[in-house]
């Protein structure tokens, strides 16, 4: 087993059998991601919360606007449980939320964002009675512009679960109302708002059923919205707008973390009027649990992250996205990256300016290292190993820097360049999910001959594929090439 994962850190440091990505060696494992633009420089910040013994370190990494990261690292209170980064204070900073024990007490808090700094000045948002079963999730409940904090406790330990909502002031100071207490066992919950009023609804999982909690007045009622055979299992609850008709739907997920189980999810269609439509129920490959969701082809949809447990060792996962299919199903699986450690997660923003997500995981563990990688989208979802500048052309290269012929090829392509100078022009070949498939090398005023083999000598199979040109480094453009057999 052990050289099985010699083996596999190897491959995965060449960018064999993933899509090729910018590689960052931590000193921590990391269990949260943020990215946000921290130091308000007009470009996005990476930002990873690593727990460690004794202390916790939050890892940010400035971006100097060309993808160029510079990492400082921040000292915070002990047993960090989940992280966010948004602006409590209405100072457009964004400010770091957590949980932690201050004096021995836990709490829900952040720390003031200075200038791009994170401080010691610490402000509680909530105390907690059964740290560490309560959770927050940030959102703004009640219309006002500013985010506030809804904590919900899970029946651990067995006294009952219970939701509410710390409201914000709009200058960073918290109250807590409509507490909202429950005798069901909570598996998982979400908030988002269902309908058109001010207010957030809050979806609990339960032993008995899936339920919406909508607020009445100065309370909450509950609406039994799922009753399926899953109601109790359903441990991973999303709210997006599935299928893009402006109201929030409800992504219920089971997750079983057991190779040769299915992952059973189900998507309940928002009516706009307090009723579901039910998707039909689908499952994902064995023991796939998502990570994350966001629109990674641009067509408003929202696609899926997820991981997927290797049969051989429970312990390591491979990481795959799937397209929204707009029908409530989603494609077949893209692998992104193979050989990630369990506690792997997964954050998305646009880092290079291009106006598309790029994907940000850490936390996985290759032999002895901890690494973050970042996956750079090139506008339709293929992701590759540099950033894209937005004044790049993806559509077509340049007539006089390169020429290929034939194109469709069957057998060998030439590529040659069309130039009258010195400059060296090297081709990265890449198959559509954005795996590296071979470089090849064109000598000045020359052309290179490809016998449509890949980096160990196997030929490729049909299929459009993309080639990148680079001109002494630069580059210079993206076209595609079609291999037919």
């Amino acid at each position: 087993m052990k050289l099985r994962y010699q083996i596999l850190a190897a491959l995965l440091l060449l960018g064999v059998g993933g899509a090729h990505c910018l590689v960052f060696e931590l000193p921590y494992s990391a269990t949260h991601a943020s990215i946000v633009d921290f130091d308000l420089d007009g470009d996005k910040d990476v930002i990873l919360g690593c727990p460690v013994t004794g202390i916790d370190t939050i890892l940010v990494f400035y971006n100097d606007g060309s993808c160029n990261f510079t990492r400082v690292d921040y000292p915070v209170y002990d047993l960090m449980k989940q992280i966010s980064f948004v602006d409590l204070s209405g100072d457009d900073h964004p400010e770091l939320i957590t949980q932690g024990r201050i004096n021995d007490i836990p709490r829900a808090l952040y720390y003031a964002n200075v200038n791009g700094v994170i401080t010691d000045d610490y402000t509680i948002i909530h105390s907690f009675t059964h740290f560490p079963y309560e959770y927050i999730s940030l959102i703004d409940a009640d219309n006002d512009n500013d985010m506030d904090a809804v904590f919900c406790k899970r029946n651990q330990p067995s006294d009952g679960g219970s939701f509410g909502i710390c409201r914000n002031n709009g200058q960073g100071v918290f109250t807590d109302t409509y507490v909202t207490t429950t005798d069901r066992r909570i598996s998982t919950y979400a908030v988002g708002h269902m309908d058109g009023d001010n207010w957030c609804e809050v979806i609990l999982c339960t032993t008995t059923g899936v339920y919406q909690y909508h607020k009445v007045q100065n309370q909450y009622q509950e609406t039994l919205i799922d009753d399926s055979q899953w109601s109790s299992y359903y441990n991973f609850c999303f709210i997006e707008d599935f299928n893009n008709d402006g109201f929030n739907d409800i992504l219920l997920h089971m997750y079983t973390g057991i190779a040769g189980f299915s992952a059973p999810y189900k998507i309940k269609l928002n009516n706009g009027d307090g009723t579901y439509t039910d998707s039909d129920e689908y499952s994902f490959p064995d023991a796939a649990c998502i990570v994350h969701i966001s629109d990674f082809n641009g067509d408003v949809f929202p696609d899926l992250v997820y991981t997927m447990v290797i049969p051989e060792d429970p312990w390591w996962n491979n990481l795959y996205l799937v397209y929204n299919q707009h029908d409530s199903t989603f494609s077949e699986p893209q692998i992104m990256e193979f050989g990630i450690w369990d506690s792997s997660i997964v954050s998305s923003s646009d880092l290079d300016g291009n106006n598309t997500l790029d994907l940000v995981y850490a936390g996985y563990h290759v032999g002895t290292s901890t690494r973050m990688s970042i996956l750079f989208n090139d506008g339709n979802g293929n992701f590759l190993d540099e950033p894209a500048s937005e004044n790049e052309d993806f559509a077509s290269v340049p007539g006089r820097v390169i020429d290929v012929f034939p194109n469709p090829c069957q057998n060998h392509v030439c590529f040659k360049t069309g130039k009258t100078d010195s400059a060296q022009v090297s081709i990265k070949i890449y198959n559509l999910k954005g795996q590296l498939i071979n470089t090849l090398s064109v000598p000045a005023r020359d052309q290179v001959v490809w016998d449509l083999k890949d980096r160990h000598g196997k030929r490729v199979e049909s299929g459009l594929y993309l080639y990148r040109v680079y001109e002494s480094g630069r580059h210079t453009g993206t076209n595609k090439l079609i291999v037919i057999r």
